[in-house]
Formats: C-alpha cells, sequence, structure tokens
C-alpha cells in the first residue's frame, strides 16, 4: 500500500512541476484517502502538505488571472481568475461557477458576499453556506461587471485573498474536538472541504494525524 502511495505522490510532485494544479490536486486526494484507509497517518500528515502547495498555487495563479467583485443577473463571467458573486446571485451561483470550472481545469476562485452594510461585508462559503463570517467592506467600490486592473485589481485581489483568509478561520473555530482524535481529523477534513484553499488548516489538519501517532503509541507503551 505504501509504494503505490509513493507513486501516487510522485506523479503528484511531476503534475505540479508542470503546473497542472487540478491534477495535482486530485492526485493528492487519491493519495490521501489511500493513507487514511490504510490507517498510515504518518504518510497521511506528509501528504497533505503538498496538497496545500498546490492549492497554494492554483490560489496565486487565480488571483493573477481577471478579478471581479460583483455581479449583475446575466453579466459574463470571467472564464478564470477570482470573482466575488454577490445578489441578485445567489452562493450556489458562485459554488457552481467554481464547480464546473475545476472540472473543466480551468483556475477559478469564488467567494459569495452581502454586502448589507458600508463598513462591513458578510462573506458566505460558497460550498457550505451555513459558514459565513464578517469582513471589512472594500476601502472602494469597484466596478461590477467587468475585470479589474491595475490599482483596483490589486485592492481587489488583497480584499478576495484576505476574505478567504477569514472564512478558513471562521472554518477553524468549528473544529472543536480533541487532539489525537479521529473524530479531529473529520471535523478538519469538512472545512478543508469547505475552503480548500486556507493554509492553516491544512497545517491543522497534518498536526491532527501526527497526533494520532502520538496517541497510538503511547497506548502501546502503556500496554
Amino acid at each position: 500500500m505504501t509504494a503505490a502511495i509513493d507513486t501516487l505522490m510522485e506523479t503528484a510532485s511531476q503534475q505540479l512541476a508542470d503546473l497542472d494544479y487540478a491534477a495535482s490536486e486530485a492526485t493528492c486526494l487519491d493519495a490521501l484517502a489511500a493513507a487514511r484507509k490504510a490507517e498510515d497517518w504518518n504518510l497521511y500528515a506528509r501528504i497533505v502538505l503538498p496538497l496545500q502547495e498546490c492549492r497554494r498555487q492554483r490560489r496565486v495563479h487565480a488571483a493573477d488571472q481577471a478579478i471581479q467583485v460583483g455581479l449583475a443577473k446575466g453579466a459574463e463571467v470571467p472564464q478564470t481568475g477570482c470573482v466575488v458573486f454577490t445578489a441578485p446571485h445567489e452562493p450556489a451561483d458562485a459554488h457552481a461557477w467554481e464547480t464546473q470550472g475545476r472540472q473543466e481545469g480551468r483556475l477559478v476562485q469564488a467567494l459569495y458576499a452581502q454586502a448589507a452594510h458600508r463598513k462591513t461585508w458578510r462573506i458566505i462559503c460558497p460550498a457550505d453556506p451555513t459558514l459565513a463570517c464578517p469582513v471589512p467592506a472594500p476601502y472602494q467600490q469597484f466596478p461590477q461587471n467587468q475585470p479589474l486592473d491595475g490599482e483596483k485589481k490589486t485592492k481587489a485581489v488583497h480584499f478576495f485573498i484576505s476574505s478567504g483568509e477569514a472564512l478558513g478561520d471562521a472554518a477553524l473555530e468549528r473544529v472543536t474536538a480533541d487532539e489525537g482524535t479521529v473524530e479531529r481529523v473529520d471535523q478538519l477534513e469538512a472545512a478543508i472541504a469547505a475552503v480548500g484553499d486556507h493554509e492553516i488548516l491544512h497545517q491543522r489538519l497534518a498536526d491532527a494525524a501526527r497526533a494520532l501517532v502520538s496517541a497510538d503509541e503511547q497506548t502501546k507503551t502503556a500496554s
């Protein structure tokens, strides 16, 4: 089993080197599932960090593409890049756009925002609308229905990435299971399934896997 997983990770590494982030992510996830099935938590922890890296690269390169904040109904959505969906769209629209784009191998990242207050926006997770958090409103109004460039793009990228980080932090607050338990791994996996590019969530997942190894070693020593 370990040899087969090692082969998968060699493939994932080559895919990452080839800038095929979608394929590398899928291969890492296959390897992660195999390590979990084998209950090889040391190997599981080692796989998490390459998974984090390919997702980080996907986010960085998506942010280099088009970025758009706000969409009117029926507006053309960029084929690649980062989009903050707003009313009259729903979080499900953002999730559908992101899901389809990734299935087609495009670099896409989506968020959903409720611009309910002049100073504060509410960011909602497209993959799990029960997960939401407040963030400071953008420093300026971005023109809707068009990709941004120049200084406006730089500020929009900052808003997008910081909002995603805040959403990941909110997901991490839901993780309440004790260290050294499979339940903690379950909760962190669920959080990452909702907010897939949050680096600290991935680091905590690797920590949780290593804690299972330590707990198993302590049990063996005690017996």
